[in-house]
């Protein structure tokens, strides 16, 4: 089963909110989990509703370009948790055959969520 992408729509106009709705009801993965009139509607109800993208402009060009941007941003998530996982794992077997010292074990913890961070910034330079 494809992952669920949820979404929330602010725009001020219900006749744009109820177009984007329903195209994106017609296909499968996608949710809308809230809808707002305007920016304080929306972040009033931030604290009762997680989401994966938030629609606030009414160009409707800009709906594939959020979605493309969402998918890249959960790859290099996965990236980053797959890569994080396995040096902690290449060092925790290391230190038990006494091949890592704990300045490896200190890299696995701290080198490698900096490294993840870096990984992500490159999601700032994507169009």
């Amino acid at each position: 089963m494809e992952t669920l992408c949820k979404i929330i729509l602010v725009d001020d106009h219900s006749l744009f909110r109820n177009g984007l709705r329903g195209l994106l009801a017609a296909h499968e993965g996608y949710e809308v989990v809230g809808e707002a009139a305007s920016g304080e509607e929306f972040l009033a109800m931030l604290p009762t509703r997680a989401a994966d993208v938030v629609f606030m402009q009414s160009r409707v060009s800009a709906v594939p370009a959020a979605l493309h941007l969402s998918r890249e941003t959960m790859k290099i998530a996965m990236e980053n948790v797959v890569f994080a996982l396995g040096i902690k794992a290449v060092v925790m077997i290391a230190g038990f055959a006494g091949y890592a010292s704990m300045w490896a074990a200190v890299f696995a913890d701290s080198g490698v969520a900096a490294l993840c961070v870096l990984n992500s910034v490159r999601m700032l330079y994507k169009k």
